[in-house]
């Protein structure tokens, strides 16, 4: 049959083979358009058109073909392909224009959680691992807790002890249905807490830097406190005193999750004292104020303490006598620290005592007195004077103003008067001594 006449078929695709002539009777493969119903985002072109060969199909709208498969398609949108029928006499292609609007009937989705949300407190909020098997829309997962009473919902993601129902949604898209999952239920029960970090607080000595507690525990902070008596009262103020002393590490516990609580003994060691400026004390001379003894402990106050031998009884009594002395610098010992205890020597020297004629004690202007209150070790001043108050000195009777009758040593020039003053004094004396014999009877 050399005709072929296909004017009202609607084909989906056409072999003429190749060199094909046509008279001018014959219809040439032109446009066609067809309707087909599919399910989901893709379609196997064979499948819809039996004998179709998907190497002579070139889509040009509305779709995407990879090898059989079709794809990109959307309900009641055509799907335009050209098919190659072969070739003409004249060498041109033979083309069909396929015009096929799809019917995307949508299926089912299906939605599952692969894991299971029931488990112990963690602090982090349960993750489901939902699964949609159809529909690409959006997912929506809802979380309610159970009062007692009823179920409420919740504003977050459950993390709490509690019972708890979530509930699964899925949009419908272009090609599956909407669907929900029924509320399951789970439930998040209290944890076990458990140390991370042991306790632990080393041993120092009095006066260093305290140091800091360790510890910590997978649930809850932790406070700590201190105590002299491992079941004595604590408090939150660390210990300064040396001694023994203990360290409680505390986790309260939750509806979440347990307590913890634990203690460790630590020691705060005796320091050892030492001089910052060392026991000194300059001696002085007998006479003069006492000089101030210096010293500086490390730790406590210095007393100080005096005593004329080394290993002698020391009072607080500042020595006056000259002489070798020792000075003791003295700390207490404490719980906190030790004693020092320092014996320094000193010396008061004896005041230098006035050698004879150092300085002059006679004077040629004393008056001679006879006065009988005068002590007996008293010496009797036997020097003579000239002033006009004076006992008489044998001075000439005349008012004629005379020579001087002052005596000067080596001067024998008027031997009269001379041996008249050596007879005064003798009068003199036996005048006094004869008073003092007679005041003592």
């Amino acid at each position: 049959m050399d005709l072929l006449r296909f004017s009202r078929c609607n084909l989906a695709w056409l072999n003429i083979g190749e060199n094909r002539a046509f008279d001018s009777y014959s219809t040439k493969p032109g446009n066609t358009n067809l309707s087909l119903d599919v399910t989901g985002p893709s379609f196997d072109i064979t499948n819809a058109f039996p004998g179709i060969d998907p190497g002579k199909v070139h889509i040009t709208d509305g779709g995407t073909l990879n090898g059989s498969d079709v794809t990109g398609y959307k309900d009641g949108e055509p799907l335009i392909y050209e098919y190659n029928c072969g070739s003409y006499s004249d060498g041109t292609d033979a083309k069909l224009n396929v015009t096929l609007t799809l019917n995307v009937l949508k299926s089912d989705s299906y939605i599952y959680i692969d894991n299971d949300l029931n488990r112990d407190y963690t602090g982090n909020p349960v993750n489901p691992e939902i699964r949609v098997e159809g529909s690409k829309g959006k997912v929506t997962a809802s979380y309610f807790k159970w009062n007692g009473a009823d179920w409420e919902p919740c504003s977050d993601i459950p993390k709490d002890v509690g019972r708890y129902a979530i509930t699964v949604t899925v949009e419908e898209d272009d090609y599956f249905n909407q669907a929900g999952l029924e509320a399951s239920e789970f439930v998040i029960t209290k944890a076990a807490n458990e140390w991370t970090t042991p306790l632990s607080l080393g041993d120092r000595t009095y006066n260093e830097t305290a140091g800091i507690p360790a510890a910590a525990a997978k649930f809850g902070d932790v406070t700590f406190t201190y105590s002299n008596v491992q079941d004595g009262v604590y408090t939150s103020t660390a210990p300064v005193n040396a001694g023994t002393w203990y360290v409680k590490a505390i986790v309260k516990e939750t509806e979440n999750y347990t307590g913890l609580e634990d203690v460790k003994e630590f020691h705060i060691s005796q320091a050892a004292n030492e001089w910052l400026e060392a026991p000194a004390l300059i001696g002085w001379t007998d006479g003069e104020p006492a000089n101030t003894p210096s010293a500086k402990a490390k730790y406590g106050n210095t007393v100080f303490s005096y005593s004329n031998a080394k290993d002698g009884l020391f009072t607080d009594t500042m020595p006056e006598n000259a002489g070798t002395w020792y000075m003791k610098a003295k700390v207490e010992a404490t719980a906190n620290y030790t004693g020092l205890d320092t014996v320094v020597k000193f010396t008061i020297a004896k005041k230098e005592e006035q050698k004879p004629g150092d300085k002059p004690t006679d004077n040629p202007n004393d008056k001679p007195t006879d006065n009988p209150n005068d002590k007996p070790n008293d010496k009797p001043n036997n020097k003579p004077t000239d002033k006009p108050n004076d006992k008489p000195t044998n001075k000439p009777a005349d008012k004629t103003k005379a020579k001087s009758s002052t005596p000067v040593t080596g001067d024998t020039s008027n031997p009269a008067l001379l041996i008249s003053l050596l007879a005064l004094s003798g009068g003199t004396l036996c005048v006094y001594a004869f008073r003092k014999r007679k005041s003592s009877n």
